[in-house]
């Protein structure tokens, strides 16, 4: 079974996968490269997708997807040591605190 952080890696490929299948954005390389604009709204603590001049139809839903993901990060710790045979930064864990598992 695959750690739950791998569960967020697969909707955000779902999502990127989704974007080229509707013709949103015609090239998948191009999800990687498309620039988009984000803030982070401090009365809410989210962040917030901009539909700028510049930022086109692809790059406001990969950001949507983007933000998807790191929404779903959170949800887990920051590891401090690895799981055997991986780097910090390669895992997630569970929440801890109640509140976190909201």
């Amino acid at each position: 079974m695959l750690d739950v952080c791998f569960r967020c890696c697969k909707i955000h490929d779902d999502c990127y996968g989704a974007l080229t299948e509707k013709k949103t954005c015609l090239f998948t390389l191009w999800q990687y490269l498309v620039p988009y604009s984000f803030t982070c709204n401090k009365e809410t603590k989210k962040l917030e997708c901009h539909k700028k001049w510049w930022v086109t139809p692809c790059g406001f839903e990969v950001c949507k997807c983007d933000l998807e993901l790191t929404k779903c990060w959170s949800k887990f710790e920051k590891p401090e040591k690895a799981k055997k045979g991986r780097k910090p930064n390669e895992v997630c864990y569970p929440p801890t605190t109640p509140e976190a598992k909201a």
